[in-house]
């Protein structure tokens, strides 16, 4: 079952990643939001609700179902925006991540930020530190 991670007053995520991703999300979002995690699609589908202020998707969401998660989530919670994301290092080439920025965008992902990438051109600390602000900046609180 997917782990919650109580922060009161704070906006709460809804955090669907890969086992592998998940402790990576947890540091980068675990002071600034409650997290509520998911493993699999079941579990995330399971933890939708109107007040959680913010999806955010890895692309290598459990068996590749990102876009299976998206389209369920646009359907449940139109008004929830839907942030995806590359967390983890992948062997897919830039030209394939690419393609899948713009198949998100276009399936109505409110946007697409790529860890890796901002690490890379930015450093570890620095990546983090955007990476953080661009997914947040979606956020249902954040627009408020």
């Amino acid at each position: 079952m997917g782990k919650n991670l109580p922060t009161a007053g704070k906006p709460r995520l809804l955090l669907a990643s890969p086992e592998g991703g998940r402790p990576r999300l947890g540091e980068l979002f675990g002071d600034h939001a409650q997290l509520l995690c998911a493993a699999t699609l079941q579990e995330a589908a399971e933890l939708m609700h109107e007040d959680v202020d913010l999806i955010v998707c890895g692309m290598q969401f459990h068996d590749s179902q990102m876009f299976d998660f998206l389209h369920l989530a646009k359907a449940a919670l139109p008004q929830t925006p839907f942030v995806c994301c590359r967390v983890l290092e992948t062997r897919l080439q830039r030209e394939s991540i690419d393609a899948v920025v713009v198949a998100a965008l276009a399936e109505g992902a409110a946007g697409y930020v790529d860890l890796p990438s901002l690490c890379a051109q930015h450093g570890k600390a620095e990546g983090e530190r955007i990476f953080r602000e661009r997914v947040m900046a979606h956020s249902r609180a954040a627009q408020a």
